[in-house]
C-alpha cells in the first residue's frame, strides 16, 4: 500500500530528521581533547541517533511515492541514483582534499590503497567513514524491498530482520551492520504503514497521546540502560538492549518533534525545520567545516582556550554552512542536484 502521488509535508518528520542531523553534527565533534563531560555526552547521543535517522528514513521510504517499486531492477537504479551517486561523488571530493591537506597536516583517516578499497568493502574503515550511513542505506532498502516481493508480509520481515539481528556475529563485519540496523528501518516502515491506514498524518496525534508514549519509553530507556550495567559483554543481551534503547530514544525524539509542529510558527521551529530539509546537505558536508575550525583552533589558539568554545563553533559551521551551500549552490544546478542530493 502506498500513498498517492501526491506529496505530503510532514512537519513531525522534518523537525525529528532536524534534532537528528544536529546531534550526528554534536557527535562527530570529538578531538582528542574531550572533555569527559563531553565524552558521556557523545555516548549517549550514540546510543539512538543512528536508530533515529534508519526509523525516518523507513518511515519516508513508505510514506513516499514509490514508482516501479514492484519491478525491482528499476528499483535499484532508482535508488542507485539516490544514494550511490552522492556517495561516490562525496567519497571523491574527499580524496582530493585529504590527498592535499595530508601533505601538511597530520590526518586521523588518510588516504591509503587499502583505505580506498575499504570504502566498497567497509566504508567505516574508510579514509572517509561517515559514508557508511549511505552505504547501509542502500543495501537496507535493497534487502528489505527484495525481502518484501518474496514475503510480501512486512511483520514476517520484521521478526526475520530481528532474528538476524539477535545472531552473535562480531559487529565490526560490515555486512553485518545492515541486519544492525534493519529493523530500526521496518519499524518506521510500520509506523507508515499505521498512518496510511488510518488515513492520518503523524502531525495530528494528539498531545497526550506522544506524551504518554514519550515517558513510556523515556523510562523504558533508564531501566534498560541499568540493565546494560551487568549485561557482562553478552553479544545477543547487548543487542537487544541496544535495539531497546535505539527504539525508545528515537520515539521519544519524535514525539517531541510531534509537540514542536504545535509551535511551528516560532522562528527556532523554523529554523529547525530548515535544518531538517537540509539534512542529506549536512550529513554529507558537514565534516569539512568541522574539520577546519578544529585545525584552526589546535594550530593557531591558545591551548588552554575552553573546549566549548571551539565546539560550539565547529557545530554551528557544521550545520550552517552546508545548508547555505545546498540551498545557494547546490539546489540550483541539476548536476549538483542529481550528484550530491540524489535529487532530480
Amino acid at each position: 500500500m502506498h500513498i498517492k502521488e501526491k506529496k505530503e509535508t510532514i512537519y513531525t518528520i522534518t523537525l525529528a530528521k532536524g534534532i537528528a542531523i544536529i546531534l550526528v553534527v554534536i557527535g562527530h565533534y570529538f578531538p582528542e581533547s574531550s572533555p569527559p563531560y563531553w565524552t558521556s555526552l557523545r555516548d549517549f547521543i550514540y546510543l539512538f541517533h543512528m536508530p533515529l535517522f534508519f526509523i525516518l528514513s523507513g518511515f519516508l521510504f513508505q510514506f513516499s511515492c514509490i514508482k516501479d517499486i514492484n519491478v525491482f531492477p528499476v528499483f535499484i537504479f532508482n535508488k542507485t541514483k539516490r544514494l550511490m551517486l552522492p556517495f561516490l561523488t562525496i567519497a571523491v571530493i574527499f580524496l582530493f582534499v585529504k590527498i592535499i591537506t595530508g601533505f601538511f597536516i597530520p590526518l586521523k583517516f588518510p588516504v591509503t590503497l587499502s583505505s580506498i578499497l575499504q570504502l566498497f568493502i567497509n566504508p567505516a574503515e574508510s579514509f572517509v567513514p561517515l559514508l557508511w550511513f549511505i552505504y547501509t542505506l542502500f543495501f537496507i532498502q535493497l534487502l528489505f524491498q527484495g525481502i518484501q516481493l518474496l514475503l510480501k508480509n512486512t511483520f514476517f520481515t520484521f521478526i526475520i530482520s530481528l532474528l538476524i539481528m539477535f545472531i552473535p556475529v562480531p559487529g565490526h563485519i560490515f555486512v553485518f551492520y545492515i541486519f544492525l540496523d534493519l529493523p530500526f528501518f521496518i519499524i518506521g516502515y510500520i509506523f507508515a504503514l499505521y498512518f496510511l491506514a488510518k488515513k492520518e498524518n503523524p502531525d495530528t496525534i494528539s498531545v497526550k497521546v506522544v506524551i504518554v508514549s514519550s515517558i513510556i519509553c523515556l523510562v523504558c530507556t533508564f531501566f534498560f540502560l541499568r540493565i546494560n550495567q551487568f549485561s557482562c559483554n553478552n553479544i545477543v543481551l547487548s543487542r537487544i538492549i541496544r535495539f531497546i534503547i535505539g527504539t525508545s530514544l528515537s520515539i521519544s525524539c519524535i514525539g517531541l518533534a510531534s509537540l514542536l509542529v504545535r509551535i511551528r510558527h516560532l522562528i527556532f521551529i523554523k529554523i529547525l525545520y530548515l535544518i531538517g530539509s537540509s539534512a542529506m546537505g549536512i550529513y554529507l558536508l558537514h565534516i569539512f567545516f568541522q574539520s577546519f575550525i578544529r585545525i584552526c583552533f589546535q594550530r593557531f589558539f591558545p591551548l588552554n582556550l575552553p573546549f566549548i568554545i571551539p565546539a560550539i563553533l565547529a557545530i554551528i559551521s557544521g550545520i550552517i554552512c552546508p545548508l547555505l551551500i545546498e540551498h545557494f549552490i547546490l539546489r540550483r544546478f541539476k548536476l549538483t542536484r542529481r550528484l550530491i542530493l540524489g535529487s532530480k
